[in-house]
């Protein structure tokens, strides 16, 4: 990758660049998840990689922001356009490679399409459940002078998806009309920077609070309404008697992964279940609650 990308994309305010000194890709994308993981959704990290190796020693730290819902914008360097799929020196397909664990990953053929495409990934990144996108630039086409007035540009909107006030009471008439309801706090919490709202829901309720791995510090561990965490890893005994004992659980912003349910039959049983959360497939996926809001 040209050094005129590193350096211009750090021309800005507040944005700070690092440099790796490992031939490899593969710590970079874990050092911009573990700098984004404690800050709100508003912060972004972009990574920049040179072409082949780099590239694809990266896919596990990408596979990582995406299992953990952390948007980073990743940009590779690329052979010229007229090389690609002639089995070139380092002429991977990165944009193949990574599709998988991407939102988006794009190999840019036209210059005049570079703003644009930049403006999409900053878009689908933060857009719905956060998550890493991937920008590959053939080297002629970083090379290439295009006209753009950067005056005209403006960031697309971010789509964050609401509840309607019809399903916020439904969700609420379950917890209501429950004995001995739980919430179960997910990561997805700590991306919306709610972790403030999900506690002053639980002292308004009085509903006791489970965090997920990923949820954890959502409610403060000496909270008297922290009841633990369950599951088969990072879990205390009286998180798994709570849940056990519960009638009603409302996950927000979680996944139910295995490490967390254990045995589904086992923790699904007994109880009802409304489920919240920012992405759409991921309601559903484990197992059907008896309620879903996409929120």
């Amino acid at each position: 990758m040209s050094f005129h990308i590193f350096d211009s994309g750090t021309k800005g305010a507040g944005v700070s660049k690092g440099q790796f000194r490992n031939r490899e890709g593969h710590h970079a994308p874990h050092a911009c998840h573990r700098r984004r993981r404690p800050r709100s959704r508003e912060g972004r990290h972009h990574l920049r990689l040179r072409s082949g190796p780099a590239g694809t020693d990266m896919i596990t730290g990408l596979y990582s922001a995406s299992a953990d819902s952390i948007p980073i914008l990743c940009i590779t360097g690329q052979a010229p356009r007229a090389r690609l799929y002639k089995e070139d020196f380092q002429a991977v397909d990165i944009e193949s490679i990574a599709k998988p664990v991407t939102k988006w990953a794009v190999t840019v053929r036209e210059p005049a399409l570079v703003p644009m495409v930049f403006q999409q990934a900053f878009h689908v990144m933060r857009s719905g459940r956060p998550g890493p996108v991937l920008i590959d630039l053939p080297i002629d086409v970083q090379l290439a002078e295009i006209e753009f007035d950067e005056s005209t540009y403006e960031p697309l909107p971010v789509y964050k998806p609401k509840a309607t006030r019809a399903q916020a009471e439904k969700g609420l008439e379950f917890l209501l009309s429950s004995e001995r309801p739980l919430i179960v706090a997910g990561g997805g919490i700590i991306n919306a920077d709610a972790s403030e709202l999900l506690v002053e829901l639980a002292e308004v309720t009085g509903v006791p609070v489970i965090p997920t791995l990923m949820g954890w510090g959502t409610i403060p561990d000496d909270h008297p309404l922290m009841a633990g965490m369950c599951g088969l890893q990072t879990s205390h005994r009286y998180g798994n008697a709570n849940m056990l004992a519960s009638d009603f659980v409302l996950g927000i912003g979680n996944r139910w992964a295995n490490r967390h349910t254990g045995s589904v039959e086992v923790y699904t049983k007994g109880r009802k279940f409304v489920h919240v959360d920012i992405e759409p497939t991921q309601i559903g996926r484990v197992f059907g609650p008896d309620f879903g809001i996409v929120s």
